[in-house]
């Protein structure tokens, strides 16, 4: 093999590489499944998943996943629907934590589709009303009035202790896929951090600081991405153009 081939071979597997660990910076990292998960779900199929008794173990595993950082959508959505058919056993804080949990997880669809399955009761229960309220700044990108809210919402952080730490890692991952730098202090403002914190929290990112501004690196997101635009002009109109230009 010459050593130009041998060198064409090295250069296109260190881009193969760059390329990789581009995507896995676009991506964020899925939480895991709690342990048990598997016997739990079997549990819910079929005719028996609708059993009233399923529900304080399902209430006990949302606050395992609280507490251990895992997710269970499926479970977590099988007790919503077991509070639709059971009303008088609804616990607004369960049903706040799976809120809470749905919201932080990409793609966001889980938390939509589970707002309709909260009776009118329950969304008029004040912790759902902040958590939708906050639900709808992280949504549109709101990230100073978000921390607003969940700051003044000391609520939030006793469903969910972690929730705070969790929300910045989601919108560290959106920013880093919506841009390649950022100012430094609206950065902070974003995550709702200050000095030390804000630089430990950087640096665990693996961003880097340059000057004013915060580099989040290049992914497969956040590059500019050329588009090949080709116009097409009938034979027809292109003959009447070409007589015009010769007239």
């Amino acid at each position: 093999m010459s050593q130009t081939t041998q060198a064409q071979k090295e250069q296109q597997l260190k881009e193969q590489q760059k390329e990789q660990q581009q995507q896995q910076l676009a991506l964020p990292v899925a939480p895991a499944l709690p342990a048990g998960a598997a016997d739990l779900r079997e549990l819910l199929k079929g005719t028996d998943r609708y059993n009233p008794t399923h529900i304080e173990r399902l209430e006990k595993y949302i606050q395992e996943q609280v507490t251990d950082g895992t997710y269970d959508f499926e479970s977590n959505l099988a007790l919503l629907r077991l509070y639709q058919f059971h009303p008088t056993k609804v616990n607004a804080d369960a049903s706040a934590q799976v809120l809470l949990k749905m919201l932080l997880v990409l793609p966001a669809g889980d938390y939509a589709s589970s707002l309709f399955l909260l009776s009118d009761k329950l969304q008029a229960d004040e912790s759902i009303k902040n958590i939708v309220a906050a639900a709808h700044h992280l949504e549109a990108a709101q990230f100073i009035q978000f921390w607003s809210l969940v700051n003044a919402t000391p609520k939030i952080k006793q469903l969910m202790p972690s929730f705070a730490d969790e929300a910045r890692k989601f919108i560290a991952h959106i920013l880093s896929v919506s841009a390649q730098s950022m100012d430094q202090l609206l950065l902070s403002k974003f995550l709702d951090l200050q000095a030390g914190a804000f630089d430990s929290f950087v640096a665990a990112q693996g961003w880097a600081v340059e000057r004013d501004a915060v580099s989040f690196g290049v992914n497969k997101d956040n590059q500019a991405k050329s588009k090949n635009i080709s116009e097409k002009i009938p034979f027809n109109n292109l003959t009447k153009l070409l007589g015009q230009a010769f007239a």
